[in-house]
């Protein structure tokens, strides 16, 4: 019960330090592509409107490991 309440805040901290006006929280491996860059993560704090959201069909970009 303590852990789940730690990670509860946890969510509630990061959604208020992320500056966002309209905060959505997405779970799962996504990978956003910014012109040769592409970003992965496993959680995204990200606005509703945003234009171009993380998506798990850009991870097939990346390159494969050995």
């Amino acid at each position: 019960m303590k852990i789940l309440a730690i990670i509860t805040a946890s969510f509630i901290l990061l959604t208020g330090c992320a500056g966002v006006k309209n905060p959505e929280i997405v779970f799962g491996k996504k990978c956003l592509v910014e012109g040769d860059n592409i970003t992965y993560s496993y959680m995204w704090i990200q606005d509703k409107n945003l234009a171009s959201k993380p998506s798990a069909e850009a991870c097939d970009l990346l390159p494969k490991k050995d």
